[in-house]
């Protein structure tokens, strides 16, 4: 990995949904990494650690550039822009809306 990237912040676009009753899904964006789990909370605490995983192996194998980014297919895309919507809206009407955006953020270690 270049000494340019070592010790920066990678901002990663990320979401999550209910997909039935049964189980929620957590996409990252920026990774095209998606994770699945019973609960929202336990959908995006495995996207955490996915994503942790994902990072760390493309530091070790020096294939930081070439892995990040790794944008995932559009119609993620417009599902996180219909969250994003979601969430702004939900504010002024006090509601919950069922799709979650949000941004995680790992920072590259200085000695990778």
């Amino acid at each position: 990995m270049s000494n340019t990237k070592q010790g920066k912040v990678v901002t990663l676009r990320c979401y999550s949904r209910p997909v039935t009753a049964e189980y929620h899904m957590a996409v990252c964006l920026t990774l095209n990494l998606v994770t699945q789990g019973r609960t929202q909370r336990e959908s995006i605490h495995k996207l955490h650690g996915l994503i942790k995983g994902y990072l760390q192996d493309a530091i070790e194998n020096n294939e930081f550039d070439a892995f990040v980014p790794r944008r995932a297919p559009a119609r993620f895309y417009a599902e996180y822009a219909a969250a994003r919507v979601l969430h702004s809206v939900s504010r002024l009407i006090s509601i919950r809306p069922s799709l979650c955006a949000f941004k995680d953020q790992h920072k590259i270690p200085a000695h990778a």
